[in-house]
């Protein structure tokens, strides 16, 4: 496969220089934060470019069917197993004396002669690669420990406001549906669509007394208010790009500036803000919330064409007004298979299925086949169920579903939001009221319903007894969202997570975490998470560093400019830092004016240039306040958790006695 030899000419090895040029820069790449497809067709293209190859193909072993599978390449692609067209190199990848891949370089000249200097340096940076793939897999988990804390955030607050669960599954169903056509880059939508489900988690520090005020807030309430966007954003962020964490933070910005939290205007808002915006503007205007009711269809459009240029960016009312739209058509068509299949059912028979043992009829059979057969004349149509009213709740009677876990059975509470249409609809027919005009329900609009299922768009019709009495509400499903690029479905994801905690376990875990002015984790979370790293560390033999950034003279500067400023300054302090970090580090307030971070496997001197970042990214560009900040290091300054927050201290004490505003390390004892 390849002629290997002790030695080679200048011409065929790279020069000395080149080797470590290469090496550095995909040591870079790594420290840098970039992703993992980025970083690895960083060392594609270095490798392939020192080592002079015209091509280079990384592979990683599949865990469950051992099968190479492509993870980065440069140049033309290699294939596994070609044989004599040009592979001249494999180089194995290894990790815990693990098997973990192999990196191919090929299509070289005939003749190709490799020396034991090429063979170490291929080997070097294939170590490297296997550590940007662990480093990735490592960040991964860490989301996922993160993302499952966030979830207890959110049902924490889904308990204190119940609007805001359901407002976010039909802001991400509107915004996903925005991207689309628009044509935004299908992953970008993905990731946009799972942040929704937490751009209001900001409000987890609002108190209920303010979110469910009936009548407008007060000039306090609405001070606030106006944080939660950050907040949301700063808790989000080690789960989202920076494109999309711009999204959360900014999705209360105005087109003409009169927005918050920064007062951006015009396309100083990031396309993904302004489609965030105009998406939780139009479910806030069509739904009701406990300060406001809906506005009907035709007024909400309305209100979107006159704040095109205002609130809302114009050009993207059209196209946004343009999917309503075609929602609105897709419900059309849900009521008039609503209206097929109620058409078909007997009222009066329906209404003596009062009980459950009633499932066991050949009535109540015959129903439900009945409804499949509907159902599978239309392969858009996922559910097909009907509804009564009694003793005071609405209540299923016949389901198609034939799924155990999914099927409802007779009496069971019908699972729809408590200002639902369909609600509204069954109460007025058991009244005798049932609003129809053209076997249309006035009262429904053009929203989108949500349930632990999914996210529909539904068509409803009155179902009849002999006399023409609406008896009952049969109910239509269209799924709002299909998933077009193999995506777990964001709504499956969350509500998954969420769907079965206890309330008061979330809130107490809340409490735990997360420091309320900042959104940053808390000292006690820090402690938790920094035990975690350092076992880590040691088990894999691995640097780890702890940084300790303290604001210069923040007493002096609250009493200059206020408290109320003074938190403004830790919030937007905290955002800084999260910006200038990578997405798996470990950011927290670690005590008054001070926060502290963890950065894993990072070697000392990469952790103080990273410090020396933070320093000036905090100071900002006003310099309205200055930062010191300690470094210590394990294994090179503690060996326990102890020691390294003693050493950090010590080398925060030392930036201030050296006259603040720097960087300091534990003085050598």
């Amino acid at each position: 496969m390849f002629d290997h030899q002790g030695s080679a000419t200048g011409d065929v090895l790279p020069a000395a220089e080149r080797q470590l040029e290469g090496l550095f820069e995909v040591a870079r790449a790594i420290t840098q934060g970039e992703g993992l497809e980025t970083v690895l067709a960083s060392v594609a293209e270095t490798m392939a470019r020192v080592l002079d190859f015209p091509s280079c193909a990384i592979y990683e072993r599949d865990e469950t069917t051992g099968e190479p599978r492509l993870l980065a390449g440069h140049g033309r692609r290699v294939r596994i197993g070609r044989d004599g067209d040009g592979v001249t190199l494999v180089v194995p990848m290894t990790y815990a004396e693990r098997h973990v891949g192999h990196i191919e370089l090929g299509d070289a000249a005939e003749g190709r002669v490799v020396g034991d200097d090429e063979m170490a340096l291929a080997q070097a940076m294939a170590d490297q690669a296997v550590a940007a793939i662990e480093n990735a897999k490592r960040v991964e988990e860490l989301r996922q420990v993160h993302l499952n804390s966030l979830c207890t955030l959110a049902s924490a607050l889904n308990a204190k406001d119940a609007y805001t669960h359901g407002h976010a599954s039909r802001v991400a169903a509107y915004a996903t549906f925005l991207c689309r056509e628009l044509g935004v880059d299908e992953e970008l939508t993905s990731e946009l669509e799972k942040a929704c489900y937490l751009h209001d988690i900001g409000k987890i520090g609002i108190t209920d007394r303010i979110l469910q005020k009936r009548g407008r807030l007060n000039d306090e309430e609405w001070a606030l208010m106006q944080r939660h966007a950050g907040i949301s954003a700063g808790i989000v962020s080690p789960l989202f790009s920076r494109e999309v964490l711009s999204a959360v933070r900014h999705h209360h910005e105005a087109w003409d500036g009169g927005g918050y939290p920064d007062g951006l205007r015009g396309e100083e808002i990031s396309l993904l803000a302004r489609i965030l915006h105009i998406a939780d503007s139009y479910d806030a205007m069509s739904y009701s919330r406990p300060y406001a009711g809906a506005l009907t269809y035709s007024a909400a459009l309305r209100e979107l064409r006159e704040g095109a240029g205002l609130e809302f960016d114009p050009a993207l009312v059209g196209p946004f007004i343009a999917v309503l739209e075609r929602m609105r058509g897709v419900r059309e068509r849900a009521r008039e298979i609503a209206a097929e299949a109620a058409a078909l059912i007997d009222g009066d028979a329906h209404d003596g299925l009062t009980a459950r043992y009633h499932e066991d009829t050949a009535t109540y059979r015959g129903m439900v086949a009945t409804l499949r057969r509907v159902r599978e004349a239309h392969p858009e149509v996922a559910c097909i169920s009907t509804a009564v009213l009694r003793d005071d709740c609405a209540r299923c009677v016949l389901d198609a579903e034939e799924d155990r876990e999914r099927r409802a059975h007779i009496g069971d509470p019908y699972m729809y939001e408590l200002d639902s249409p369909l609600l509204s609809a069954v109460w007025r027919s058991r009244l005798g009221k049932a609003g129809l005009v053209e076997g249309r329900f006035k009262g429904e609009e053009n929203v989108l319903y949500v349930n632990r299922w999914g996210i529909w768009l539904s068509g409803m019709a009155a179902i009849r007894n002999a006399r023409g009495e609406a008896v009952a509400v049969l109910n239509v499903e269209i799924p709002a969202l299909s998933d077009k690029a193999g995506h777990e479905p964001a709504w499956r994801v969350f509500n998954a997570l969420m769907g079965d905690r206890d309330v008061a376990a979330s809130t107490w875990r809340v409490l735990a975490i997360t420091d309320e002015l900042t959104g940053l984790y808390n000292h006690g979370a820090f402690q938790d998470r920094l035990d975690r790293e350092l076992r880590h560390a040691v088990e894999e033999t691995q640097p780890l560093s702890v940084l300790l950034l303290d604001i210069d003279d923040f007493s002096a500067l609250n009493q200059r400019l206020g408290h109320a400023r003074g938190d403004e300054l830790l919030h937007e302090l905290a955002q800084r830092l999260l910006d200038a970090l990578r997405p798996g580090d470990v950011c927290a307030r670690y005590g008054g004016e001070e926060f502290a971070v963890i950065l894993a496997d990072v070697p000392p001197a990469a952790s103080r240039d990273v410090a020396e970042r933070l320093r000036l990214a905090l100071a900002g560009a006003e310099r309205e306040s200055s930062v010191s900040v300690g470094l210590a290091s394990y294994p090179a300054d503690a060996l326990d958790k102890e020691d390294l927050l003693r050493a950090v201290e010590e080398a925060l004490d030392e930036a201030k006695r050296l006259g603040k505003d720097r960087v300091a390390t534990p003085r050598a004892r």
